[in-house]
């Protein structure tokens, strides 16, 4: 028989935490856990369950897939979007299962939220018992991405999970809490800054490129080494912060798992991976060029690093013109793109270049020769398909480059009604139901008969990209 205990005692204050870098300050943010619940296993209240003050006892059945949930007031600053995880506070994963939690929806300001703190698996014979929960801020983050930065604060907590009814006087065995985070530090360069957001968004401002410098558990300055040799005679100089600083704002990504938080080394993994492997094996340091939105990348060759601030600045500078070449080629091709683009005929949600009447495009696409390419949306509340939309659809050198191959339909389930014509009104329904779409966006493609040979969804990169992947759909069913 398993029965689990959850014995829970919430202290009235949190404690604080360390702030970071070009942000806000740790005491800016305020939590207080009012109450704990037992519920079933999605977190859904049961009729009748009552809420119990956070010193109180609460015994949660997990052999009855029972779950405690915790109800959390939260106070932030109004101009910050942040989640906010509940988890458990310990480094034990022996214990015959796993702890499940996940990150809250976006917050900002006041309010109230609910997150429950699971138990998957089964415990061993002897009692386990749990005594504080770790909650963090993830400032700007999302699910796929991670955040800028984290706070985080401990709760005491009495959780015991067992897999037997417990009789009272039970040896349990405690689990450590972790230690608090090691304050941050840095081996930043003068000049430099990690905040890549704030890079992208002073960048834009002034009308700069952002200079990314990747490395990976770099020593002192003073050493030896690939990494300090090129922060010595090159990126830590003055003379080079100073000339490159009129054209750059410099970025720098540190890898260095001996100092780092969990949630600095997952964000600087990331970018790392976005920026400087780009599809090939990454060897710091790397050094790349960024455009402020973050799409453009001209990633430096290894060498020529030492000429000193004059030589490696010759060598940007031939970079950047290479890379300006290629961007203002793209630009004159999409401004011809532009004045083939198809005019907007009606005030439906229906992007320009698309139908909305997938039996017509499946005839035209016989008449013509051509594959359909079918998006399913939530045009007005799915910030997915806003993104491919805004992204794609409305990118002429996508929408005129994709209707020489594909007859472009648009199927969409908007919360506005009156966003569809009088056809989609009466048939969205049925299609979505039809091809089992089970998220949006979803982007089906199909052949004249209705035959599916690809499917695709939200791709970031924009429409260049996006029109490059649909014609290897395109070159793969031909095949």
């Amino acid at each position: 028989m398993k029965n689990v205990l959850f014995l829970i005692a919430f202290s009235a204050a949190l404690a604080a935490a360390p702030a970071f870098a070009d942000g806000p300050k740790a005491s800016d943010f305020k939590f207080e856990v009012s109450g704990v619940v037992v519920a079933d296993k999605a977190g859904n209240r049961p009729k009748g369950a009552k809420t119990h003050p956070p010193g109180k006892r609460t015994v949660v059945r997990i052999d009855k897939d029972m779950t405690a949930v915790l109800y959390v007031k939260y106070e932030m600053p109004t101009n910050v979007t942040a989640r906010i995880w509940i988890e458990p506070n310990c480094s034990r994963f022996d214990l015959g299962g796993r702890f499940g939690t996940s990150p809250s929806s976006p917050h900002s300001g006041k309010g109230k939220l609910k997150r429950s703190i699971k138990f998957m698996g089964e415990c061993r014979d002897k009692p386990v018992q749990l005594k504080s929960v770790r909650i963090s801020v993830s400032i700007d983050g999302d699910k796929s991405r991670p955040p800028t930065e984290t706070y985080v604060c401990d709760a005491p907590v009495d959780i015991v999970y067992s897999n037997r009814k417990l009789e009272g006087g039970e040896d349990f065995e405690v689990l450590e809490p972790l230690p608090p985070p090691p304050p941050v530090t840095t081996t930043l360069l003068p000049g430099w800054t990690e905040n890549l957001d704030a890079a992208k968004a002073r960048a834009k401002k002034e009308g700069k490129l952002v200079l990314a410098y990747f490395l990976s558990s770099r020593p002192p300055l003073k050493a030896d080494g690939a990494s300090g040799s090129l922060d010595n005679s090159v990126l830590g100089s003055g003379e080079f912060v100073e000339k490159a600083g009129k054209s750059y704002v410099l970025y720098m990504c540190e890898l260095d798992d001996t100092k780092q938080s969990w949630a600095a080394r997952m964000r600087n993994s990331m970018i790392a991976f976005r920026y400087a492997a780009r599809g090939r094996s990454f060897i710091p340091p790397e050094v790349a060029i960024v455009n402020p939105d973050g799409d453009s990348v001209e990633l430096l060759d290894k060498g020529g690093w030492e000429g000193g601030a004059d030589g490696f600045l010759a060598k940007i500078d031939k970079a950047r013109k290479s890379s300006d070449e290629a961007m203002e080629a793209e630009r004159k091709k999409r401004e011809v793109a532009a004045k083939k683009m198809p005019e907007k005929k009606d005030s439906t949600s229906t992007p320009v270049g698309f139908t909305d009447n997938l039996d017509d495009a499946f005839a035209k696409a016989k008449d013509e020769g051509k594959l359909v390419y079918v998006c399913f949306s939530g045009s007005d509340w799915c910030g997915w398909c806003k993104r491919l939309e805004k992204e794609v659809f409305s990118d002429p050198l996508f929408v005129v480059g994709a209707l020489d191959e594909f007859v472009l339909v648009f199927i969409d389930d908007p919360m506005d009604k009156s966003l569809l014509s009088d056809h989609a009104k009466a048939e969205n329904k049925k299609l979505i139901k039809k091809y089992e779409i089970k998220g949006f966006p979803t982007a089906l493609v199909m052949d004249g008969d209705g035959k599916k040979v690809g499917e695709s969804g939200y791709m970031k990169g924009g429409g260049a990209k996006y029109l490059k992947h649909l014609k290897e759909i395109a070159a793969s069913a031909k095949k």
